[in-house]
């Protein structure tokens, strides 16, 4: 979490690589010849998306483990006494304290998921072919290699509203759950 994209893009293009890569490495000790992770049209997409739940889970288990301990013990006593198994105790006790903050993390997540560049840029090139061009860089091909800066701007306003309208959905449940109305 503290390393940077670009670094961290870097450091799993590496990994990835498909003649002396790590995970290439490992799946051949138990026999399985690995795929050319970042070469491959169907692969290089999940190379990347495998890099960004590396490098951004840690901030998804500390809010939720700070969530996790802020919990009263009481009803969590109520639902034992009750008679609740760990599965209603899990849905019905837990989640619904959890579910700001599982909220606050989906709003923080799809930010950064529109605007990933980094590791694109460093891993794939936004490539093979367009396979991993995401809007961010896309964006970016489009004001700085093909010089269309009146697009690229309309595109980032265009990128803003779409982000914009999904976080709203997400405060908008958020705060309706807050209210008891969901």
């Amino acid at each position: 979490m503290a390393i940077t994209p670009a670094v961290a893009g870097l450091l799993m293009r590496w990994m990835f690589e498909s003649n002396w890569g790590l995970v290439n490495y490992f799946l051949s000790l138990v026999g399985v010849r690995g795929p050319g992770w970042t070469g491959d049209p169907l692969w290089a997409l999940w190379s990347i998306v495998l890099a960004d739940v590396w490098q951004n889970t840690p901030f998804v288990v500390i809010v939720l483990y700070a969530g996790l301990q802020s919990i009263p013990l009481d009803p969590l006593e109520a639902a034992m006494v009750d008679g609740a198994s760990r599965a209603q105790t899990l849905v019905h006790v837990i989640f619904p304290f959890l579910r700001p903050l599982v909220l606050f993390v989906l709003i923080i997540r799809s930010m950064d998921a529109f605007r990933i560049f980094d590791q694109v840029f460093v891993m794939t090139g936004g490539g093979p072919g367009t396979t991993t061009q995401t809007i961010t860089f896309y964006n970016y091909v489009m004001a700085f290699r093909m010089l269309r800066m009146g697009r690229a701007s309309a595109l980032g306003v265009v990128t803003l509203l779409i982000l914009s309208v999904v976080t709203s959905v997400f405060i908008y449940l958020l705060y309706h759950r807050e209210k008891g109305e969901w």
